[in-house]
């Protein structure tokens, strides 16, 4: 069960909907940075790995993904594997089957 979140300046999570303003989608996007900034103090591996997925699965290989607007081999390989995961998920949800229903 996979429902798209949004997280505000105050860390409460927010359901996405199709009606988000712009300045609302900035916020959102800020969810990569807090995500990065909540893991990247621990010790274990793991969590430092978690952390570089966190703040770098929104980055393009073109450079116009977000947080720092990283390209190609900049952007390290956690992030690059989890964004095509993503791609992938999203392909198959009907979140996204919805979303273009109207197109």
């Amino acid at each position: 069960f996979r429902v798209p979140l949004k997280i505000d300046d105050t860390a409460n999570f927010n359901f996405q909907s199709k009606s988000d303003t712009l300045e609302e989608f900035e916020i959102m996007k800020t969810h990569a940075q807090i995500g990065y900034e909540m893991l990247k103090h621990s010790n274990r591996d793991i969590i430092k790995a978690a952390a570089i997925v966190a703040r770098e699965h929104h980055e393009k290989y073109d450079g116009s993904g977000y947080p720092r607007g990283l390209k190609g081999e900049e952007i390290h390989i956690y992030g690059r594997i989890t964004a095509v995961a993503d791609v992938f998920d999203a392909l198959g949800s009907n979140a996204i089957r919805d979303r273009y229903n109207d197109v």
